[in-house]
C-alpha cells in the first residue's frame, strides 16, 4: 500500500511528489535518489525492522500503459532470478491502484560515468577492475537467461564493499530480453536502448539482440573509461545511430598513448560491428580482459566456469564409450591444507595392501593341501658331477649348506636346597633362654 504521512492513499500526482516523511507499502520515505525513463528511485527504511532499501515507483503516467507495466514487472523478474554480488539484488514487487514498485538493494556510491569524471584520468588497472565487475555481473545474468540491453556507465553503480575495495554492480533490467521471452515485448522493430551505446544490430531491431550486443556495449563503456569519450557521437539519437552503423572507430591507443596493443585490440575486437568477429560470450572477453587487471589471477578465477571449458569430445557413431576404471594408482594424491603428502601416500599403501590381502584370502579360500601339492613346481633333477667336472667348468659351484650343528644336552637342574624346618610357637610356651635361642639359628 502505498499512502501519506497522513494515512491517506496517494494519488498519481502525489506520488509523482512523493517527498521525505511519507511511506511507501511498509517503507518510509528517506530521499529521493533520482529519476529516469521508468520511474523514480528513492532511498527507504522498512518501519519496523529500520533496513535500508531502494524503492522504485513507476512513474504515475506509465502507469495506465499494460506494455510499461510489463516491463516494470520483468525488470523485477529479471532482478530476482540473478543473484550475484555484482548485480543489484531486487526483493520484492507490488502495487497499490494499479501503481507498481520494486524493492531493491541500496547501493551506495556514485554511478560510472560520475566516478570517472569526478577522479579523473584513472591508471589502467584500475579502470579495468572497476568495469571487470560489470563484465562479472552481465555474465551471471546471461547465464541466468536475461539479456540487458541498456548497457552504460549510468547503469553501472560504484561502490565499495567490505574490503574497502572499488566494484561495480550492474542495475536496471527495465528493457532486458529473457532469451525465453514473450514476443509481444521483444520482437519489436524499435530500437531500444540508449544509443551511443547500442550494436548496431540492436540499432536495426532490438530483437536482434543476445549475449553478443551486451559484450559490444562493455566495450563502449571501457572505450569511454579509458579515453574520456564516447565512441560514437552525434548531435541528434539519427546522428549517432548512423555513426554506430557507418563511422570510423578511432583506436583507443591513438587517443591515450599509454594504452597497452593487446588492450586496444582488445576493445576493437569487443566493438566489431560483426558480432561473429566479437568475443563469443562475455565470460570470455572478461577472462581477455583479466589479464590487465591489478590482480589478474583472482579474477581468471571469477571467471573461468562451465562457459570456459571446453565440452568433452562425443564418441563415433556406433562406438561404446570407453568406462574409466578407478584404482588407486591411479587417484592423484593432492595434500589438502594441514595434510602432509607423505601421510597421504602411507595411507594409500596401507589401503593397497589390505586389499591385496583380503583379495589373496579370498583366493586361497577352499583348498585342499593336495591341492597346494599339485600346485608346487617339482624340483629339477640335479646332475651328478665329478671333482674334474666341478674344477672344469666355468659356471660358479653350488654352495653346500653348513652341517647342521648339534646342540649339546641341557645341564640338569642343580638339587634344591632343603628348606628349614618349619618352628612352631604358641603363647603359652615359656620365652627361651639364651642358650635356647641359640640352637634355633644353629639349626637353621
Amino acid at each position: 500500500m502505498v499512502t501519506c504521512a497522513n494515512g491517506h492513499a496517494m494519488t498519481p500526482a502525489t506520488l509523482a511528489a512523493t517527498s521525505d516523511g511519507h511511506t511507501i507499502g511498509a517503507y518510509r520515505v528517506v530521499r529521493l535518489l533520482g529519476r529516469g525513463g521508468m520511474g523514480s528511485v528513492y532511498e527507504c527504511r522498512h518501519h519496523r525492522l529500520q533496513h535500508p532499501v531502494a524503492v522504485k515507483v513507476l512513474h504515475p503516467q506509465l502507469a495506465g500503459d499494460p506494455v510499461a507495466a510489463a516491463r516494470f514487472l520483468r525488470e523485477g523478474q529479471a532482478g530476482a532470478r540473478i543473484r550475484h554480488p555484482y548485480v543489484t539484488a531486487v526483493f520484492d514487487i507490488a502495487e497499490h491502484e494499479g501503481i507498481p514498485y520494486l524493492v531493491m538493494e541500496l547501493v551506495q556510491g556514485q554511478d560510472l560515468a560520475t566516478y570517472v569524471r569526478q577522479h579523473g584520468p584513472l591508471p589502467i588497472a584500475a579502470i579495468v577492475d572497476t568495469v571487470l565487475g560489470a563484465v562479472a555481473g552481465v555474465a551471471a545474468a546471461h547465464e541466468a537467461g536475461v539479456i540487458h540491453r541498456d548497457l552504460k556507465p549510468s547503469n553501472v553503480r560504484v561502490t565499495v564493499d567490505h574490503l574497502g575495495r572499488h566494484i561495480a554492480k550492474v542495475l536496471d533490467f527495465g528493457i532486458s530480453k529473457f532469451i525465453a521471452d514473450v514476443p509481444e515485448l521483444t520482437e519489436t522493430n524499435q530500437a531500444l536502448g540508449t544509443t551511443s551505446y547500442m550494436a548496431p544490430e540492436q540499432v536495426r531491431s532490438a530483437a536482434d539482440c543476445d549475449a553478443r550486443s551486451d559484450g559490444y556495449s562493455l566495450g563502449v563503456i571501457l572505450y569511454e573509461c579509458l579515453t574520456g569519450r564516447l565512441a560514437f557521437d552525434g548531435a541528434s539519437a539519427y546522428d549517432r545511430m548512423h555513426a554506430v552503423l557507418t563511422g570510423p572507430l578511432v583506436p583507443p591507443r591513438a587517443i591515450r598513448a599509454d594504452v597497452p596493443e593487446a588492450l586496444d585490440a582488445l576493445i576493437l575486437r569487443a566493438m566489431h560491428r560483426n558480432p561473429d568477429q566479437r568475443f563469443q560470450t562475455v565470460r570470455d572477453l572478461g577472462r581477455a580482459l583479466a589479464a590487465f587487471a591489478s590482480y589478474p589471477f583472482a579474477w581468471q578465477e571469477e571467471f573461468a566456469g562451465r562457459a570456459g571449458r571446453e565440452p568433452p569430445s562425443p564418441a563415433p557413431a556406433g562406438v561404446e564409450p570407453p568406462v574409466a576404471v578407478h584404482t588407486l594408482a591411479s587417484v592423484s594424491l593432492r595434500a589438502s591444507p594441514g595434510r602432509r603428502p607423505w601421510a597421504m601416500a602411507a595411507g594409500a599403501a596401507t589401503v593397497t595392501a589390505i586389499v591385496s590381502l583380503a583379495l589373496a584370502s579370498t583366493c586361497d579360500r577352499g583348498r585342499s593341501a593336495k591341492e597346494y601339492e599339485a600346485l608346487a613346481p617339482a624340483a629339477p633333477p640335479v646332475a651328478a658331477r665329478t671333482n674334474a667336472e666341478t674344477a672344469s667348468s666355468d659356471e660358479v659351484p653350488a654352495l653346500e649348506p653348513p652341517p647342521q650343528a648339534t646342540m649339546p644336552e641341557p645341564a640338569p637342574p642343580p638339587p634344591a636346597a632343603p628348606r628349614a624346618p618349619r618352628i612352631e610357637t604358641r603363647a603359652s610356651a615359656p620365652a627361651p633362654g639364651p642358650s635356647a635361642r641359640h640352637s634355633i639359628y644353629e639349626e637353621m
